[in-house]
């Protein structure tokens, strides 16, 4: 049963992760009172993030990246738009968190 679940939603499940984090790290870097890092900071998450998850999802964390992958036949439409799902719902909660922690509401939405 835990091995379909992990066959079925292992590799959305990364996607939602890593753009969870992602997005949480763009959040709180953007919004510290000294943000002239936050370049360095989101950088050095999406290097981590990247070599985490390539092995799992491909590390997509963007749906733009999955669209190009499915259009050059690497991925199926299912698979891309359940990429999607987990991908918008991972950077929501992410961005989120983000401003909870932060403080600042204004950025999102």
């Amino acid at each position: 049963m835990l091995e379909d679940f992990r066959r079925t939603f292992g590799k959305p499940l990364m996607e939602a992760i890593g753009t969870f984090v992602l997005l949480l790290t763009i959040q709180l870097s953007v919004d510290a009172p000294s943000s002239d890092k936050a370049p360095m900071a989101i950088g050095l998450a999406l290097m981590v993030i990247i070599y985490a998850g390539a092995p799992i999802s491909g590390a997509h964390y963007n749906p733009a990246v999955s669209l190009a992958i499915m259009l050059r036949g690497k991925q199926s439409l299912g698979e891309m738009l359940t990429y999607w799902i987990f991908q918008l719902a991972g950077g929501t909660f992410g961005a989120w968190l983000g401003a909870i922690i932060s403080g600042s509401y204004s950025n999102i939405g």
